[in-house]
């Protein structure tokens, strides 16, 4: 869980670590069914919660259709930066390529949620409101 995220590539950036993370434990799992969920906040920056979110969706539903699908030219460059991050990281770790199949595998188990559970956000506030009796 990350209060915001970026799509930054530096080894320091709250988004590294989690796709390290994810990475490291994909690489240790094999072909697990488990999924890597990265829960943040609204104040996220657009290409996490929008675009890579979007691109994430398209890919669990259908990795191969997804190869298909045209980008318009926001979700190509932040999907170019997620991939060369993925890429990257598992070279580190296993001194390999990852394979075309090996990525969509790893990214179709990654799951972005946006939850607003922090005082004066949208999500606190719709509980209270739940909570609140007549």
């Amino acid at each position: 869980m990350k209060r915001t995220v970026s799509l930054a590539k530096s080894e320091d950036s709250n988004f590294y670590k989690a796709i390290n993370q994810f990475v490291r434990q994909y690489i240790q799992e094999g072909r697990s069914l488990n999924k890597y969920i990265l829960v943040t906040t609204s104040n996220s920056s657009n290409p996490i919660k929008n675009d890579l979110r979007k691109l994430l969706e398209s890919i669990g539903l259908n990795p191969l259709s997804f190869i298909e699908n045209p980008l318009n030219k926001n979700e190509k460059s932040v999907f170019d930066r997620f991939k060369n991050l993925i890429k990257e990281i598992y070279k580190k770790v296993t001194n390999e390529e990852i394979s075309e199949r090996e990525f969509l595998n790893l990214s179709s188990k990654i799951i972005i949620s946006i939850l607003d559970n922090e005082d004066g956000m949208a999500f606190e506030k719709s509980v209270l409101q739940h909570l609140v009796v007549d």
